[in-house]
């Protein structure tokens, strides 16, 4: 599992799951690699869970940064992603 996913996707995922929301539908808005981490396809789905695969901004092949840089690339690539959509 990716590292930022443990410190920030994981525990909204657990709240989400454990909780009592009918008539609620859920979005993750992550990268393709943490969507993939924490929603496995054979584990049946959640109906009001719903992932998005969104950029995290770095060109293909760039390495990673520490977490608090990629999360502020990802950030500040919503924008433009949300207006390509």
């Amino acid at each position: 599992m990716e590292k930022s996913s443990r410190y920030h996707g994981m525990p909204l995922l657990n709240l989400v799951e454990t909780g009592d929301f009918p008539g609620i539908r859920f979005s993750f808005f992550s990268t393709p690699r943490s969507n993939t981490s924490l929603f496995k396809p054979d584990a049946g789905g959640e109906h009001n869970i719903k992932a998005y695969d969104m950029w995290d901004g770095a060109a293909k092949g760039t390495t990673l940064l520490p977490g608090w840089e990629t999360a502020m690339r990802f950030v500040a690539a919503m924008p433009a992603r949300r207006e390509s959509d």
